[in-house]
């Protein structure tokens, strides 16, 4: 199996950017497809892990299975925020207990 190359949340721009993505994501509910697509964009932003757009929707991982690749992603903890993360992000992630807002 090929590594991943990480993405450190850190690096990610402020302001954000949208950005057209590749990858496969897939989203289901309930054993339900909702989506499955090559043709998506995520949002980048500092301290947050990638939130997923297709076609102008955008979908929060918690109530959803939702999959980067193949691999099912996580939900970026907290109520507030949408990142989808996945094994390969790493840096501070909001949201995360015990982090706090760092000083860039």
């Amino acid at each position: 199996m090929t590594e991943k190359t990480k993405l450190n949340v850190q690096s990610f721009p402020r302001p954000p950017r949208l950005e057209k993505t590749s990858r496969h994501l897939r989203i289901t509910y309930k054993d339900v497809e909702i989506a499955d697509t090559h043709d998506a964009y995520w949002m980048l932003e500092t301290h947050h892990p990638p939130s997923a757009s297709s076609n102008r929707l955008s979908f929060y991982a918690g109530p959803w299975d939702c999959f980067v690749d193949g691999e099912r992603v996580d939900p970026q903890p907290g109520d507030f925020y949408g990142g989808w993360v996945t094994s390969e992000i790493e840096g501070i992630v909001k949201g995360r207990t015990g982090n706090l807002d760092p000083v860039v």
